[in-house]
């Protein structure tokens, strides 16, 4: 029985064309549907540890012994500001008003609940926490809004609260924001989406033109963007089903698409065109299928295994969302191996004459003064280039070759590395929220708040203690941890 390779697949899949492609066809219906209705469930804006952290341990236990008091209880914060008129203005406190009574109205499912500048005299808000809800000039104040439920329902309800707050601004001189968490979450879910959608519209046909250029026939050209498309889809498919399981990051999309477009193109690109030189050397179709099965896809197999087993110690990392991006990537890789491997061979079974067709280099050809003599037969042994000047100099001279190439590596890593010494080296750290764009709605309403109400960022940690409080060895604990962070 002779041993199962790349070549022997590949040759199967031509035997059998159209049996292979109709298989693709179904499990990329099932994917479709997966799609539409599992995906919605099985992906989440929520990012959360895997593993048991010290301060997810500290979270849960004032969660148990203080229910809503968590370090991570959501609230959004809703601007109402005016240019001419201050919070003492009638008109003021009717739009404030009607807009905090219309949160309230969304009920306790969205919004467990509020507090401004209006409320009526309370004990538990006292005038010096009243006042803080006034700007110096005395023309912008705020609704605080605390969100009922987790995080991930909090932003899931973030589209209710912009309902009647941004989406029907008031009439006169008046400008509401809303931001907060929930907001943020939601801002960066749709810049998400709008920057994917840019990007294909904008890379795909930038891609098929280089295809175009390289190929110089349509279908050679639009063969692997099609392929890629098919296991952009199917990853998804497949992460929608994983997610009933383990949810997974929104983002994962965004690194399915991007990973798909790039491996995809690529693994096609080198099958078709090692195909492309097998049948200018005189091979018939289907020996050229299993020549390039053996050759070219054998490569593709090994480099996609190389490139799952890299973006495997993603998961590693303890967090939800590296998780859910590890995942989509290996599933949208996995699937354009499979494709590349199966499906790929097939078509070319099917239309192998017109992937040699090169009508736009012949037309080029023609163009040039004496071009129209036929040039289009490529000769796999034609020779000259800077490629062909370079593989030949590394070659000839291996050792100096690699010892030239390996610094040049080791000298572009080295910024990367921390050298306190000399004061040099990557600086890592989170992004800061004023890095993102102005226009996102939750980005403009958190700097104005930031501006106008500086005291609501400030930073605070809740430090919780297990254990017989009354105890002296605790109550010494205490005093000491105390002492420790006023001489810090």
């Amino acid at each position: 029985m002779p041993r199962l390779s790349t070549g022997i697949i590949a040759g199967a899949c031509a035997r059998h064309p159209w049996r292979t492609i109709v298989i693709w066809l179904l499990l990329l219906a099932a994917s479709l549907g997966s799609m539409a209705l599992l995906l919605a469930d099985a992906t989440t804006t929520e990012m959360t540890f895997t593993n048991d952290p010290e301060s997810l341990r500290g979270y849960n236990l004032i969660e148990e012994g203080f229910p809503g008091q968590g370090a991570t209880a959501t609230e959004e914060f809703v601007i109402v500001r005016s240019q001419t008129l201050t919070v003492d203005d009638p008109e003021f406190q009717r739009v404030t008003g009607e807009i905090y009574k219309d949160i309230l109205d969304l009920g306790p499912d969205v919004v467990e609940g509020a507090v401004f500048y209006y409320l009526p005299p309370d004990p538990r808000f006292p005038d010096e926490m009243r006042a803080a809800f006034v700007s110096p000039d005395r023309r912008t104040t705020f609704i605080q809004v605390k969100m009922a439920g987790s995080e991930g329902q909090a932003i899931d309800n973030a589209g209710l609260i912009h309902s009647v707050t941004i989406d029907r601004q008031p009439e006169g001189d008046f400008e509401v924001l809303v931001t907060g968490i929930a907001s943020l979450n939601e801002d960066f879910k749709k810049a998400a989406e709008d920057t994917l959608q840019s990007a294909e519209l904008v890379g795909i046909p930038i891609a098929l033109i280089i295809l175009l250029v390289v190929f110089g026939a349509l279908l050679a050209s639009a063969v692997p963007l099609a392929l890629a498309g098919m296991a952009i889809i199917m990853a998804i498919g497949v992460s929608a089903l994983v997610g009933q399981v383990w949810q997974m990051s929104y983002f994962a999309t965004n690194m399915i698409t991007m990973m798909g477009l790039a491996v995809g193109i690529d693994y096609a690109l080198f099958i078709i065109s090692r195909y492309r030189e097998e049948r200018n050397r005189g091979l018939d179709n289907r020996a050229a299928i299993v020549k390039t099965g053996a050759t070219a896809s054998h490569a593709v197999l090994f480099s996609g295994l190389t490139v799952l087993l890299a973006l495997s110690g993603l998961l590693i990392v303890p967090m939800s969302l590296f998780r859910s991006l590890a995942g989509g990537a290996i599933f949208v890789v996995a699937m354009a191996i499979l494709i590349t491997l199966t499906l790929l061979p097939a078509v070319l079974r099917l239309a192998g004459k017109r992937f040699r067709s090169e009508w736009i280099n012949d037309l080029l050809r023609r163009l040039k003064p004496g071009g129209r003599r036929d040039s289009r037969r490529m000769s796999s042994d034609k020779k000259g280039g800077f490629w062909d000047w370079e593989s030949s100099l590394v070659m000839r001279r291996p050792v100096i070759s690699l010892l030239l190439s390996a610094g040049l590596l080791v000298a572009l890593a080295l910024p990367a590395l921390p050298i306190d010494r000399f004061d040099w080296g990557i600086r890592t750290g989170q992004a800061n929220i004023e890095d993102f764009p102005n226009d996102l709605p939750a980005i403009n309403g958190f700097i104005q708040l930031k501006q106008t109400f500086p005291f609501a960022f400030s930073p605070e940690a809740l430090i919780v203690i297990e254990g017989d409080i009354g105890s002296q060895p605790v109550q010494d604990a205490i005093s000491g941890m105390n002492t420790a962070i006023v001489a810090d």
